[in-house]
C-alpha cells in the first residue's frame, strides 16, 4: 500500500467544467485472484469519506516480490 500526493483535475459531466484539486494516488498490490468487489469497496469508502463524485481505478498485472 503506497499513497502519493499529487495535483489532479476532474471534469464535471453535468457542467463540463474542469476542477483542479490536490489529489492522492493509492497503489495497492494484491494477488491476481482478489475479488474486484474488494477494490470497489475501497474506492466507495474513499468517495464517501472525502466527498468525491468519482474515483479512478486502474488494474493491471505485474510481476512483484517483497523480500
Amino acid at each position: 500500500l503506497t499513497v502519493y500526493e499529487t495535483a489532479g483535475q476532474w471534469r464535471d459531466p453535468a457542467t463540463q467544467k474542469i476542477a483542479r484539486e490536490r489529489s492522492r494516488v493509492l497503489r495497492i498490490v494484491v494477488p491476481a485472484d482478489t475479488a474486484p468487489d474488494k477494490i470497489t469497496a475501497v474506492a466507495e469508502a474513499y468517495k464517501k469519506q472525502f466527498r468525491q463524485k468519482s474515483v479512478g481505478i486502474l488494474t493491471r498485472q505485474v510481476c512483484a516480490s517483497f523480500d
